[in-house]
């Protein structure tokens, strides 16, 4: 039930977003080796912002 009022609520695209973001997850994880960083690289790749690699240097 709680599972059912929560889809209701989100739009019909995130569903597919997840999708990408799993599919790429390892993929990223291998790469970006510092939580942190991930969390960075997730948050400004869901928001259509740009990332440099030197972001990531540690």
């Amino acid at each position: 039930m709680l599972r059912e009022q929560i889809e209701k609520t989100l739009p019909n695209g995130y569903g597919k977003l997840a999708d990408f973001s799993f599919k790429f997850r390892d993929h990223v994880k291998t790469r970006v080796r510092s939580m942190r960083d991930r969390r960075t690289f997730w948050e400004r790749t869901l928001r259509g912002g740009e990332y440099s690699t030197s972001d990531f240097s540690g």
